[in-house]
């Protein structure tokens, strides 16, 4: 039998978006030393905003103007009017920014201690495209 080795290149798949969910809200220290460790390390830009609407106001953790990547952290609150019952931080990189941060966590770049949960789960979300098509969602949750 004739196996052929599928690849993301392969069949022309793309990383989308990423995102962290972590249980409770992170304190302004904690997100301050993340953003640090993406930016210094990785040449990412972060920004804040509360609540779960794309368009709800951002203001800037960090920025330096030779950085070329963004990700964005985000503390959801418990809003029964929203049906929104879970409370916590996500971390949210999204299209190029996304493809690069999955890229780095594949060469294991990423230092996953920088988080210091102890013992708390952290849910990775993955969301891969085809040609702008929406093809599938992956879940993994990782306890540290």
């Amino acid at each position: 039998m004739n196996r052929n080795k599928l690849t993301f290149q392969s069949e022309n798949l793309v990383v989308d978006y990423v995102s962290f969910n972590i249980k409770g809200f992170m304190d302004p220290a904690s997100m301050d030393k993340i953003a640090s460790y993406f930016s210094e390390l990785f040449g990412f830009n972060s920004t804040f905003g509360k609540g779960n609407v794309a368009k709800s106001k951002e203001e800037i953790i960090f920025y330096d103007a030779k950085n070329s990547h963004k990700v964005c952290f985000k503390q959801l609150e418990y809003n029964p009017s929203s049906k929104s019952f879970w409370e916590g931080t996500k971390i949210n990189f999204s299209g190029k920014n996304a493809a690069y941060f999955y890229n780095l966590i594949k060469a294991q770049r990423f230092d996953w201690s920088i988080f210091e949960l102890n013992q708390e789960n952290l849910l990775l979300h993955f969301t891969m495209q085809k040609l702008d098509k929406l093809l599938f969602t992956i879940e993994k949750q990782i306890f540290l």
